[in-house]
């Protein structure tokens, strides 16, 4: 798990995921939750990263982690 912040200053985490459920986590949360944006591309598949902008609950955010 590693944190980010953008230029604007949105909190970000970058998570290590199955692919199969990041790419499902994608889905439910298509403005929050995107693919690892640091990681190399073969590695994508295994990272998301999350804002942090209350889109995802905290309680789907702890699952995540």
């Amino acid at each position: 798990m590693s944190c980010h912040s953008t230029t604007e200053g949105e909190p970000k985490v970058t998570l290590n995921c199955r692919p199969d459920s990041a790419e499902i986590y994608r889905a439910l949360y298509p403005r929050s939750v995107t693919r690892g944006w640091h990681c190399p591309p073969i590695q994508q598949p295994h990272f998301n990263t999350v804002s942090l902008d209350g889109t995802v609950p905290d309680e789907e955010l702890i699952r995540m982690i």
